[in-house]
């Protein structure tokens, strides 16, 4: 056999081998798991509960848990008439093995809890949730919502919802009043009460905003329709020239009926108010302003002022029901870092009456809303390098930011060491030269003072001054 022969069998042999080797290590089983296979493990009793590999335990005992159910969770009351009152009931049962604790009971509006017997509820027992339901004025579907929360973990929160379907008992005309101070007692019309389900009723009240509408009624008079004369008194009409008549009914669905009214007024001021945005102080503005008759009245205009004297009048022009006014708003300085301004505009009527106009501005978030009316240049003097009683001069302005003009009545110094050389008035302020004479140093590194100037308007001006004296031998700190 050659050599070739020889190689082909021996790797052929090897191959086998090799292939029977790796397969024997596939299939080897760990001792331990030879052991886990073969030894059998002990059931664990219902009771019982193993931890790892260590020993038995008992399991824990569950707590007994409560359980809310409801009988039903929406109550339907049909048809209701507006503004009517009910009473439903919500029942529920415990059905779990823990005591039921409930905790709160709340709603929105038109709904409230009125009665529930106890708080708490043994299991199997069963308790009932009463609540009061007020229905809305207008027709219409209305659902209300209430919550009670509970320990039951696993509904810790029931939304229960009372329904309704709100429909007139009692029809009223008119709806709304609309009166007029020029027309006899206020062009107030008949107001007529109609029973829509064929049940009798009668009036017990009638009362209205300031009492100024009035009627006569009989409590003890039962129809299924009324027809009411009204009485209007304008003096009380005038204090408030909207408001309410509400009329107290013993319809068994129908409680009340509250009807609306409102008056317009003699005159109507266009705007109501005077509004000024991103105001600078001393920049004026203009607005137009219309005073009408809403009864296509003439009337005069007497006199205008202001409280502030912020507005003022312009020009007027007579219009075919009133004036039109055209009036200048003058933004004053702002004082105390203060955002707003306000004035009130006075218009005095022929005959007595007087309208007011209120007059609000919002100065600028700008530089120029911040600005006190005086400035000084420089803030304050600083000397340095200051020598003892060796004076030195300074230049000093006192300006108006509004370029207004004012009067200085008198100007000192705090502690001496200013004196004014000269003073001059110029276009909006003063100049001045000054002279500081530093007083001997005691040992001291600086000195300070302060230059008062008081204006003939009570305003006080200060410029404080501070200064430092030079590094020089102490010989010539004594003034030597």
């Amino acid at each position: 056999m050659d050599r070739t022969c020889v190689f082909s069998i021996d790797l052929v042999v090897s191959t086998i081998l090799f292939s029977q080797v790796g397969c024997h290590e596939q299939t080897r089983v760990p001792e331990e798991s030879k052991s886990a296979l073969t030894v059998p493990q002990p059931a664990l009793g219902p009771g019982l509960l193993r931890e790892g590999k260590g020993p038995l335990k008992a399991r824990p005992e569950e707590e007994p848990a409560p359980k809310i159910a409801f009988e039903k969770v929406i109550y339907d009351l049909g048809e209701v008439g507006p503004d009517a009152k009910k009473t439903c009931e919500f029942k529920f049962t415990n059905t779990g093995d823990g005591l039921l604790k409930i905790i709160s009971t709340g709603g929105c509006c038109g709904t409230a809890t009125t009665t529930l017997a106890k708080k708490e509820y043994a299991p199997g027992e069963s308790g009932t949730l009463k609540i009061d339901y007020r229905s809305g004025s207008r027709p219409g579907v209305m659902s209300r919502s209430l919550y009670v929360h509970s320990n039951d973990k696993t509904k810790p929160r029931v939304a229960l919802t009372v329904k309704a379907t709100i429909v007139e008992r009692v029809g009223y005309e008119p709806k709304r009043l609309n009166l007029s101070l020029k027309d006899e007692n206020a062009g107030c019309p008949e107001i007529t009460l109609t029973s829509l389900n064929g049940e009798r009723f009668s009036i017990t009240a009638f009362r209205s905003t300031s009492d100024c509408i009035t009627t006569d009624i009989d409590p003890s008079a039962q129809a299924m329709k009324f027809i009411l004369q009204s009485k209007v008194y304008f003096e009380r009409l005038q204090m408030g020239l909207r408001g309410l008549i509400e009329i107290s009914l013993t319809h068994p669905e129908c409680d009340k009926v509250t009807i609306p009214f409102n008056v317009p007024s003699k005159f109507r001021i266009i705007p109501q108010q005077i509004i000024v945005l991103d105001a600078e102080p001393q920049r004026s503005i203009t607005r137009e302003v219309s005073v009408l008759n809403n009864y296509g009245e003439d009337f005069k205009v007497e006199s205008v002022s202001s409280e502030s004297n912020t507005v003022k009048l312009l020009s007027r022009e007579k219009t075919l029901n009133g004036y039109q006014f055209t009036v200048e708003i003058t933004p004053p300085a702002a004082e105390d870092k203060s955002r707003i301004f306000k004035d009130v505009l006075h218009l005095n009527i022929k005959g007595g009456e007087e309208l007011e106009i209120a007059c609000r501005g919002f100065y600028s978030t700008k530089a120029s809303t911040a600005l006190p009316k005086f400035k000084t240049i420089p803030p304050q003097i600083i000397v340095l390098n200051a020598e003892p009683n060796k004076p030195v001069m300074r230049k000093a302005w006192v300006l108006s930011n509004y370029g207004e003009g004012f009067e200085l009545e008198a100007v000192s110094a705090k502690n001496g060491l200013i004196e004014i050389v000269s003073q001059n008035e110029i276009g909006s302020g003063y100049q001045f030269e000054v002279k500081i004479t530093p007083p001997a140093t005691a040992g001291k590194t600086r000195f300070t003072d302060q230059l008062i100037l008081n204006t003939k308007d009570g305003e006080k001006l200060t410029i404080n001054c501070h200064g430092f004296y030079s590094k020089k031998p102490a010989s010539e700190s004594n003034g030597n």
